[in-house]
């Protein structure tokens, strides 16, 4: 979804653009119907090559890297991290901003930089990173799908939530 399309959400939605959206919590509009998917952790990662060696980073190693994040609504280069870090005094260069983390994963081989991640986008990826322990206390994602209210009795959207919601569950 472009930045673009996200920041209209709520308009593709009422005009039938796009029937549901599997978004964060943060970036769907608190009017429309949702069903929370999952809760997940994010995990602070970086290219295999990447010159910390170690296993666990201190924020101030973190912050000496360019950082990469995912904003689906183009709005703003800061998130969950940010505010932890600022609450203890710190920020972190963010260096690029991309509009999903299937973006992100194919940017963050070709340099030095960090991100965070979900856990669960990485259980593909995960021999493809490094990964990093912080000792942030990050605030968990929720993942959810929105929908516009006229579908909440189609028999088919109802079919389609079930199938999202089964797949969505631990151990899958």
């Amino acid at each position: 979804m472009s930045p673009r399309q996200a920041t209209a959400l709520t308009e593709l939605l009422t005009r039938g653009e796009i029937d549901l959206c599997v978004t964060l919590r943060e970036a769907a509009e608190p009017d429309l119907p949702v069903l929370p998917l999952y809760r997940d952790r994010y995990l602070c990662v970086a290219r295999k090559s990447h010159p910390l060696k170690t296993r666990r980073i201190s924020v101030r190693q973190l912050c000496a890297y360019d950082h990469i994040v995912v904003d689906p609504t183009g709005r703003s280069l800061s998130g969950p991290v940010d505010a932890v870090l600022a609450a203890a005094g710190h920020k972190r260069r963010v260096a690029i901003a991309v509009p999903s983390f299937q973006v992100l994963f194919e940017l963050i081989d070709s340099d030095d930089i960090i991100a965070f991640v979900p856990e669960r986008l990485l259980r593909k990826r995960r021999s493809a990173v490094r990964i990093f322990a912080t000792n942030l206390s990050i605030p968990p994602v929720d993942v959810i799908a929105i929908w516009h209210p006229r579908l909440n009795d189609d028999a088919r959207h109802k079919w389609l939530l079930e199938l999202l919601a089964a797949a969505a569950r631990p151990n899958r």
